[in-house]
């Protein structure tokens, strides 16, 4: 097959449909070119999950050819090479498979195409393969890694030197991971006139709706884990552990309230909304009954352990809640005192359902 000149980063579908049109390069040559395009770049770039096999796009690309010879031209997608994102059903015929990028589909195979599959075929399009994407469309977690799925992995830009590490934050295939921590420090950068640091939370909060919960916890599992462990054959919790760094804690010290002394109506979901993510948190409105504790000048060997979230909330007829906390400013603390320093981790914890 003679060579023929196409830059495939930038030729669109209306160049390619004219050079078919003078006869200056056919279906089957775009085919050629668009494959091995694929087959040198995707194993750094995961951009395509899976191709049709050659022979088949073969002679798909000769029969759109001889149509065109013969002067049949369907359309303006006549004979040209598309890719279908993973999450798009096609039949047995096309020879792909239809993973939504998540090993639960791995191997299944739809009895028929999609619909908009068949439009395209009619219209003369060559389905060349399944494009990479968020794993189920970005349905999996509000908080993947966008272009992350577990069949493609995660899909890198051409344009960016250094691509996208979704392991920048230390995780690693361990049931104990590092994820990224937080030094609390609410003193004033007098030279920038800003804070250095997130300040202390005030307003009354649990980090976690009984719908966000498991939403965070499959941010940070792998698709096996959440498979192993997130199912009724296992309790599933968010334990916070938070401690002062540096000098005990005299302004702005942590308070917990009591799960018992709360009542649900006094519980707002509300959503958090960064750049980077999104959470579902509860506000809890104050009421009489509510029972505030806290640690008067907590050292460094004194640990706060508490609930944030526990699946056993979502049990029907489950009186359990998990605990809304707070800081707030201690009037009795001398002007002078440090500025708190505090530092609070997050742990995942799974028991057997009893």
């Amino acid at each position: 097959m003679a060579a023929v000149n196409v830059n495939p980063l930038t030729a669109t579908a209306s160049e390619l449909q004219t050079r078919l049109a003078d006869n200056s390069i056919t279906s089957r040559q775009l085919v050629k070119i668009y494959l091995d395009q694929i087959y040198h770049y995707n194993g750094y770039l995961k951009a395509v999950i899976a191709t049709a096999p050659e022979d088949l796009l073969n002679k798909t690309a000769a029969a759109l050819d001889q149509e065109r010879i013969q002067g049949y031209v369907r359309g303006p997608l006549h004979g040209i090479p598309i890719l279908v994102k993973d999450n798009i059903a096609t039949g047995p015929a096309l020879g792909l498979p239809t993973t939504c990028g998540s090993l639960a589909l791995q191997g299944s195979k739809p009895r028929h195409n999609a619909g908009i599959i068949d439009q395209l075929q009619a219209a003369g399009a060559i389905i060349l393969g399944k494009a990479n994407l968020s794993e189920w469309a970005w349905y999996r977690s509000d908080f993947a890694d966008s272009g992350w799925s577990a069949v493609g992995g995660q899909t890198q830009s051409a344009y960016v030197r250094g691509g996208f590490d979704r392991n920048n934050d230390s995780n690693g295939g361990h049931s104990i991971r590092k994820n990224n921590t937080e030094l609390v420090n609410y003193e004033k950068d007098q030279d920038a006139g800003r804070s250095t640091a997130a300040p202390p939370v005030f307003p009354a909060h649990i980090d976690h709706t009984i719908e966000g919960g498991p939403k965070r916890m499959l941010r940070h599992l792998t698709e096996r884990e959440a498979l192993q462990y997130m199912n009724d054959q296992y309790r599933a919790r968010i334990i916070n552990v938070w401690r002062p760094l540096n000098n005990p804690v005299k302004d702005c010290p942590l308070a917990i309230c009591d799960p018992r002394s709360i009542d649900t109506k006094d519980l707002l979901a509300a959503d958090r909304v960064t750049p980077d993510f999104a959470v579902e948190l509860y506000y809890l409105k104050h009421n009489a009954n509510q029972k505030w504790y806290w640690l008067s000048n907590q050292t460094l060997d004194e640990i706060t352990l508490f609930v944030n979230y526990d699946s056993n909330c979502r049990l029907e007829g489950s009186d359990w809640k998990t605990c809304p906390h707070a800081a707030f400013i201690n009037p009795d603390v001398p002007a002078d005192s440090p500025p708190r320093e505090s530092i609070e981790v997050r742990l995942i914890v799974f028991t057997r359902s009893e």
